[in-house]
């Protein structure tokens, strides 16, 4: 039975292996607590998490992705139209070897939004 978090009933012990990531979207945790009435004895607290770059919904079982706030000429212009087709320099080359960012090598992203029907 689930509980309202998303994840099985704690109280029933079932562990996030049930086959459907305990009902959460993304990460399904589970934590051994000692019961209240017999500190001898201990059930699985059940939980759902979410990845970096993500954080957890209202709901308490699906993961909305994190959103830095846009400022620039980069951005989302309120009056873009749907379907248009959005150009930017999004991501500058980086050398792992050396670590550092190329600033000659300049990736060219193309975004293309709209309204799936």
């Amino acid at each position: 039975m689930k509980d309202g978090s998303g994840c099985y009933d704690h109280s029933k012990g079932i562990d996030c292996s049930d086959g459907f990531n305990g009902g959460c979207e993304q990460l399904c945790l589970q934590q051994t607590l000692p019961l209240p009435y017999d500190a001898t004895s201990s059930t699985i607290f059940m939980f759902c998490g979410c990845v970096e770059e993500y954080k957890l919904a209202p709901d308490g079982k699906s993961c909305l992705m994190l959103s830095d706030v846009c400022e620039g000429p980069k951005c989302l212009k309120a009056d873009s139209k749907f379907n248009d087709t959005l150009f930017g320099e999004m991501l500058h080359g980086y050398n792992n070897r050396t670590q550092h960012v190329n600033q000659g090598q300049v990736f060219q992203m193309t975004f293309r939004y709209g309204i799936l029907s």
